[in-house]
């Protein structure tokens, strides 16, 4: 079950007595994000009420909310007691966080290179290929949205993207781009 901190402030005995009658009833998992629901994506997640969910649970939780780098995942990991940690938005503006934390957990660094052009084409067509046609303008949209985050004209780059239907359209208006600015490959 995934569920955030309250509705529209953090309320911690409710969240915990909800989490406890969901582990008793059979739940195997909790995953928390840290912000109440009223909050949307303003001010930072709190930890602590993963931590707090964390020690009192016996199924494992998840934590959730403002991963924005394995330096932080890690972190989060270790400070809040969860299980694991789940990462959102982030993961559509670099989508190589996962690899980012796995090398920096298992060899304590983590320096990736990596081509934006072939990220964003990819991501793109995977929309494209395993989503229905009938998502593909809102999904290529949201995923573009984030992933213009990594480049310097990102923003006029997504002006044009915002105005296309098709993931095909999408696809032009990205490579037009880096052949324009071929620096930002990587």
């Amino acid at each position: 079950v995934k569920l955030r901190t309250g509705f529209d402030m953090h309320d911690l005995p409710w969240l915990t007595n909800l989490c406890l009658a969901l582990q008793d009833e059979g739940v195997d998992r909790v995953t928390l994000h840290g912000r109440y629901a009223k909050l949307a994506f303003r001010r930072t997640s709190d930890w602590n009420m993963i931590r707090s969910l964390a020690e009192t649970l016996s199924i494992p939780v998840t934590g959730n909310g403002d991963i924005t780098d394995p330096v932080i995942a890690l972190k989060r990991l270790e400070q809040s007691g969860c299980d694991s940690i789940m990462i959102g938005r982030e993961a559509a503006r670099s989508p190589w966080i996962f690899r980012s934390c796995h090398e920096l957990a298992c060899t304590g660094k983590s320096v990736l290179t990596v081509n934006l052009h072939e990220v964003f084409i990819r991501g793109l067509e995977y929309t494209r290929d395993m989503l229905p046609v009938e998502f593909h303008k809102s999904r290529g949209h949201r995923f573009s949205f984030y992933f213009c985050g990594n480049l310097a004209f990102g923003h006029g780059l997504f002006a044009r993207i915002r105005h296309t239907d098709s993931i095909d359209g999408m696809i032009v208006h990205v490579n037009e781009y880096f052949e324009t600015n071929p620096a930002e490959t990587e």
